[in-house]
């Protein structure tokens, strides 16, 4: 029997940030680049890379997703919005 790597299911990191968080944060950056307000871009990117740790702090995985989804937002042809049961 092989054994296997326990960061099998871990999530992509790099410098101990999640890849969907460096994504948030190069984003927000590079929206406050465009308009030349780097130093404004760089606190609010961090605001905004704190607030999505914070909210994720404690909580099982996917749960944000799973917020977006109980908003309603059309998540592409994975579920219909609102969807309360699988079964009719």
């Amino acid at each position: 029997m092989r054994r296997l790597p326990r960061s099998i299911d871990k999530p992509i990191e790099l410098i101990g940030f999640r890849l969907d968080e460096i994504v948030v944060f190069v984003s927000v950056l590079l929206v406050f680049l465009l308009i030349d307000w780097f130093v404004i871009g760089l606190l609010c990117s961090g605001l905004v890379l704190a607030f999505l740790r914070g909210t994720r702090r404690g909580r099982p995985e996917g749960h944000i997703f799973h917020l977006v989804y109980r908003m309603g937002v059309p998540l592409g042809k994975l579920l219909p919005p609102g969807l309360k049961k699988l079964s009719s």
